[in-house]
Formats: structure tokens, sequence, C-alpha cells
């Protein structure tokens, strides 16, 4: 069981029991190619002749830890933890848990 903290070398040592995944990744580039471009004086911007503007949009995929520092460091809240489950057969993914402290239990 992982509860909130930040310590670096924690979490690091964590992202590491845990694993890797695949993740998802984009990235938008745009790029402006001008053959004349003369500033103006007067209003003080610049002005293009015979200019060309291109945007590219690309989707990637790159191997990254599963939780990244922010979850250890600032998502997870008090009473809530990151841990192994086992089913008596098997373990399961990690899974966030919320705890339900002692002083908060319903008395009947």
């Amino acid at each position: 069981m992982w509860f909130r903290t930040d310590d670096i070398f924690t979490i690091e040592e964590v992202q590491k029991q845990i694993g890797k995944e695949e993740k998802e990744k984009f990235s938008t580039t745009i790029s402006e190619n001008a053959k004349e471009t003369n500033l103006n004086f007067i209003t003080n911007r610049l002005i293009s002749k015979d200019s060309n503007i291109s945007e590219s949009f690309n989707k990637y995929t790159q191997n990254d830890y599963i939780f990244d520092t922010n979850f250890f460091s600032q998502e997870l809240q008090t009473f809530n933890c990151l841990c192994f489950l086992s089913d008596g057969i098997k373990i399961l993914k990690p899974q966030k848990l919320q705890m339900i402290p002692n002083f908060k239990q319903r008395k009947d």
C-alpha cells in the first residue's frame, strides 16, 4: 500500500515496482516562412509578402510510468492509497482505494 508522499525517492521506487505502459502522446507544430518581411515603423508590426504557414499534428506512443509523480504528491488525497489487490488466485492491477479511518466508522 502506498499513500500520498512528497519524497521523490519513495515515488521513484513505487514507480519502478508498478512498471510502465505505452501511453499516447500528442504534439502540435506551427511554422511560418516568408520571403520578404519588413518592419512597419508606424505600427511596429511585421509585414510579410509571399508567406506560408503550416501546422502539423502528431500522435505517437511512448513507454512511460503508469502513475506519474503528480499522482503520488498531489492527486492522492488523505485516507486514499494505491495498492495491489489479490483475489486469492492472482494479483490484480494496482488500484486506488479509499480507506475508512477507525474514528469515522459507524457505531451501531
